[in-house]
C-alpha cells in the first residue's frame, strides 16, 4: 500500500491559510505573475469606468471617424471586425465602440452589431488562447493557479458568468477560460448570458444627443452597479478557489 506523500511546505502554507493567495509573501518574495494579475486587473477595470465617465468627449473626438465608417458600402462590417479586434488582450476600448456604435447606428442595428463583433471576438479569443497557452497552463504547478483552474472547469455558467462581470474585463476573462480548460458551451453561454450591460452601453449611446441628462443619470446607476457586482463577484470566486484548495493539494500529494 502507497502512503501518500506529505504535503510539501508551501501546500501546508496555503492549507493554513484562509484566502486563496499569501499576497504578503507575494509581496516578499517578488512574484511578479500574482502582483502583476492583480495591478492589471485593477488597471483595466478603472479604464473601463473612466471611459465611460469620459464618453463624451472620446465620442466627439472619434465622431467624424465612424461617420465615414457608416458612410461605407459594408460599415456595419467595419465596426465588426473592430469589435473583434479589441476582444484580444492587452487591448481595451470596447466599450467606447460599443457607445459609438449606438449613436452612429442606432440602438437595434448597434446592438446587433455589438452582439455579432462580441460574440466572434470572445470566440477567436478563446481558441487562440486555447492553442497558445493550453499547453503551459497544464505544467503550471502554483496552488492559487490550481484551484482557480478546478473551479473555471467545475464551476459552469454560473461562475463564467460572475467571472465574466467581476474585476477582470470579459475579453481577460475569456483568455483565462480557455487556459484553465473551461468547456466551450459553457463560454457561449455566458458570452449570450451577460450581452446585457453591452446593450446599456448601445442605449447610452443612442440618447447621447437626443437625452443627455437621462444618459448621465443611466451612466452612473450603471457604474454604481458594475462596482458592486464587481467586487462580489471577485469574493465570490476566490472562496469557491479557497474551498476547493484541500481538495486540490491532496491530489497533488497523491500525484507525485
Amino acid at each position: 500500500i502507497s502512503r501518500t506523500p506529505s504535503p510539501t511546505p508551501s501546500e501546508c502554507d496555503a492549507l493554513r491559510r484562509r484566502g486563496l493567495i499569501n499576497f504578503k509573501c507575494a509581496l516578499k518574495n517578488r512574484e511578479k505573475g500574482i502582483i502583476l494579475m492583480y495591478y492589471t486587473a485593477s488597471l483595466f477595470f478603472v479604464l473601463s469606468i473612466l471611459l465611460l465617465v469620459v464618453r463624451a468627449e472620446i465620442i466627439n473626438s472619434l465622431l467624424p471617424v465612424a461617420l465615414i465608417i457608416q458612410d461605407l458600402p459594408a460599415g456595419w462590417l467595419v465596426s465588426i471586425v473592430i469589435l473583434i479586434v479589441l476582444s484580444f488582450p492587452p487591448l481595451f476600448g470596447l466599450e467606447v465602440i460599443i457607445v459609438l456604435c449606438g449613436f452612429v447606428w442606432g440602438l437595434w442595428i448597434g446592438f446587433g452589431i455589438v452582439v455579432a463583433g462580441t460574440l466572434l471576438g470572445e470566440l477567436a479569443n478563446y481558441f487562440a488562447f486555447r492553442l497558445i497557452a493550453s499547453a503551459r497552463s497544464k505544467r503550471e504547478m502554483k496552488i492559487d493557479y490550481a484551484c482557480l483552474s478546478r473551479v473555471f472547469q467545475e464551476g459552469g455558467v454560473v461562475v463564467a458568468l460572475v467571472a465574466r462581470n467581476s474585476l477582470f474585463p470579459p475579453n481577460y476573462a475569456t483568455a483565462v477560460f480557455a487556459t484553465c480548460g473551461m468547456r466551450f458551451w459553457v463560454i457561449a453561454v455566458a458570452v449570450l448570458a451577460s450581452l446585457s450591460p453591452r446593450f446599456v452601453m448601445v442605449y447610452l449611446g443612442a440618447l447621447y444627443e437626443s437625452e443627455f441628462e437621462v444618459a448621465e443619470i443611466i451612466t452612473y446607476v450603471t457604474l454604481t452597479v458594475k462596482l458592486a457586482v464587481a467586487c462580489t463577484g471577485v469574493r465570490y470566486i476566490l472562496d469557491l478557489a479557497n474551498a476547493v484548495k484541500p481538495r486540490v493539494i491532496y491530489e497533488r500529494r497523491k500525484a507525485r
